[in-house]
């Protein structure tokens, strides 16, 4: 009787621990731990993009001879936070005194998926513009980090942006920028639409180069537009004729 109870003690503590290790196998991985990855500002970008209400741009258009007056209305920065992360992001308005428009500039408000070795890549900023027009509405990317020409960033209207090139000492007028950054946004609709008949026909398909000027903003826009009528490409260009910036 000791021998059978003995052997069935045996059987049926080894049961028990055959159990036990599938119940262990089968329970999910314990998921890592999240540490707090960082604080993230705004980098770069914000020498180019960020300027204070009431900082005024005068543009001139090389073909027509139209002045657009930009106005700085609103520009403020807010921090989205997570358990694991901060990240800054950037928000202002300008209004077109010529057209009417208002162009409502961000710098990407995302959401950051957990990474344990986390870093910043860069920063995105986006226009996105107002007008009677539907065709002259959209929003386009204008300006992103890192300065790569192997990159594209792609706006909301599906226009792909390349970054061009850097010059240093660009003139223009009376003027001369130390450090300018090109963009060259493809398909774009955010661009301020001359008076002139032929402008007022353009067709959505329009190519844009951005001149960011470092510590002052756009200086120059030139455009490449196709008009639907006269089924003809035509270049003109704003051109920065008087800044004022608020600091």
């Amino acid at each position: 009787m000791n021998h059978n109870s003995n052997k069935g003690k045996l059987l049926l503590t080894a049961m028990i621990l055959l159990f036990s290790f599938f119940v262990t196998s089968c329970e999910p991985d314990e998921p890592e731990p999240q540490k707090y990855l960082g604080k993230f500002y705004i980098g770069e970008m914000r020498n180019y993009t960020f300027f204070k209400p009431g900082s005024m741009w005068v543009y001139e258009c090389d073909s027509t001879g139209e002045l657009d007056t930009q106005v700085m209305l609103k520009c403020y920065t807010w921090w989205i936070s997570t358990d694991y992360i901060d990240y800054e992001v950037m928000s202002f308005q300008r209004k077109s005194r010529n057209e009417g428009s208002l162009y409502s500039d961000f710098s990407s408000g995302y959401s950051i998926p957990y990474e344990t070795n986390f870093k910043k890549e860069g920063d995105h900023l986006s226009t996105e513009k107002t007008h009677d027009d539907i065709k002259r509405r959209g929003r386009n990317s204008v300006f992103f980090t890192p300065y790569d020409t192997n990159l594209e960033a792609i706006g909301g209207s599906g226009g792909e942006t390349k970054y061009v090139k850097l010059i240093t000492n660009y003139k223009l007028n009376n003027f001369t920028f130390d450090t300018v950054r090109v963009f060259r946004a493809r398909a774009t609709k955010s661009h301020p639409i001359t008076n002139h008949p032929f402008f007022k026909n353009l067709y959505p398909r329009t190519n844009i180069e951005y001149y960011f000027a470092k510590n002052v903003g756009i200086v120059q826009l030139k455009i490449t537009a196709w008009n639907s009528n006269t089924n003809a490409d035509k270049n003109h260009n704003w051109n920065l004729k008087y800044y004022k910036i608020i600091n």
